[in-house]
C-alpha cells in the first residue's frame, strides 16, 4: 500500500537528486569554458558586481540561494524570499568581503514581515569598489589617485495568499562614480517561490526585467537580464540542507551553483559549495547563532588569478525563538 508518507519520502528523494545533478553540472567536461563554446556579451559587464554573493551564507553554499533563506541577502537573488518565513520576525543582515587588489564589498539589509496575509517588505544596500587607484602619466609618473565606487539600493516586497506560493518584486537604484564620471539608473526584479512539500522549495527569478543605466556623457549601458531557477531540499529536517541553482545571462554560458549546509548542532553549521564554469569557484564556511545573533564566515577560492577572499556576516533576529533554513 502506497501511503502519503511514502510518497512524500520519494518526492523528497527525487528533488534531492535533481539538486545534486544540477550541482554536478559544475564539474561536467561538457561545461568546460573554452574559446569555442563561451561567448561573453560586452554589455553583461554593467553592474556585474550584483552577481556576487552578498553575505557569508550565500557564499558558503556557492551562491545557490534562489530557493534558500528568507533574509535580505537571499532577496538579492530572489525577491520572493522576503516573505519565505514571516515567523522569524524582522531580521537585519550586514556583511563585509575583503578582496585582493584593494577591492571592498559591503552589504546591509533589513526584512520586516507585514501583519496581513503572508507578506513582508525589505530594504538593502550593496557597495563595491576600489579606493586610491594610482593615476600615472604616459611616462609612468604618479599624478594622483582616483576611485571606483558602485552602489545599489534595494526595495523589496513579497507576499501570497498562502505560504506555499509567494511572489516578489524589487526596485533598484544604481549609482557609480569612476574618477570624475558619474552614472545612475533604475532596474527591477521579479521572483516566485513554490513550497510543494514541507522540506522542498523550488524557485525562479529574473533580475533586470526592466532598467537603464546612463552616464553623464550620454552613453547608456545595457542591463542584461539574469534568469535563475533553483531548488532546495532538507532531507533530514534541520540537520541538512541541499540547494542548487542554474543561472543564465543571454550571451553567456549557463552558470551552475550548488551547496550544502550541515548542522551538527542547532547553534552551529558547516557549509560547502561551488559554482562554474565561468568563473569556477569553490567556497566553504561556518555559521554560529545564539539568541538573537548570528555570525557567519565564508572563504572563497577564486580560480581566476585574482586571489581568494574572506567574507564575514552578522545577523540580528528580532524574534530569536524562531530561525529559518
Amino acid at each position: 500500500m502506497i501511503t502519503r508518507a511514502y510518497m512524500r519520502s520519494r518526492f523528497t528523494q527525487v528533488w534531492m537528486l535533481i539538486c545534486l545533478a544540477s550541482a554536478g553540472l559544475l564539474f561536467s567536461p561538457a561545461s568546460a569554458v573554452t574559446g569555442e563554446n563561451y561567448v561573453a556579451d560586452a554589455s553583461n559587464s554593467a553592474l556585474s558586481y550584483l552577481k556576487l554573493p552578498v553575505d557569508a551564507r550565500s557564499a558558503g553554499v556557492g551562491g545557490a540561494m534562489a530557493a534558500l533563506g528568507s533574509d535580505a541577502a537571499a532577496a538579492v537573488v530572489n525577491p520572493a524570499l522576503v516573505a519565505a518565513d514571516t515567523a522569524i520576525g524582522a531580521h537585519l543582515t550586514a556583511s563585509y568581503e575583503k578582496l585582493t587588489l584593494d577591492r571592498n564589498h559591503y552589504f546591509g539589509g533589513l526584512v520586516k514581515p507585514l501583519p496581513f496575509y503572508t507578506s513582508a517588505v525589505g530594504i538593502g544596500y550593496v557597495q563595491y569598489g576600489v579606493d586610491a587607484i594610482e593615476r600615472r602619466s604616459e611616462f609612468g609618473m604618479l599624478t594622483g589617485e582616483f576611485a571606483d565606487q558602485e552602489n545599489t539600493f534595494f526595495l523589496w516586497a513579497s507576499g501570497g495568499l498562502t505560504e506555499k506560493l509567494l511572489f516578489g518584486i524589487a526596485g533598484k537604484y544604481h549609482m557609480q562614480r569612476l574618477d570624475e564620471s558619474r552614472a545612475s539608473g533604475f532596474s527591477g526584479d521579479i521572483g516566485i517561490l513554490y513550497h510543494p512539500l514541507e522540506r522542498i522549495k523550488v524557485a525562479a527569478s529574473c533580475q533586470n526585467v526592466f532598467g537603464s543605466f546612463g552616464w553623464e556623457n550620454g552613453y547608456n549601458d545595457e542591463l542584461a537580464r539574469v534568469f535563475r531557477f533553483g531548488a532546495s531540499v532538507r532531507p533530514y529536517k534541520e540537520l541538512l540542507s541541499v540547494s542548487s541553482d542554474l543561472e543564465w545571462t543571454p550571451g553567456n554560458f549557463v552558470q551552475g551553483h550548488g551547496g550544502v549546509e550541515v548542522y551538527p548542532h542547532p547553534l552551529f553549521c558547516i557549509r560547502a559549495g561551488a559554482q562554474g564554469p565561468n568563473p569556477v569557484q569553490v567556497m566553504g564556511g561556518v555559521g554560529f547563532r545564539y539568541g538573537m545573533f548570528s555570525v557567519d564566515y565564508a572563504f572563497i577560492y577564486h580560480n581566476s588569478g585574482l586571489g581568494h577572499s574572506h567574507m564575514f556576516s552578522l545577523g540580528l533576529n528580532l524574534n530569536p525563538r524562531e530561525w529559518s533554513l
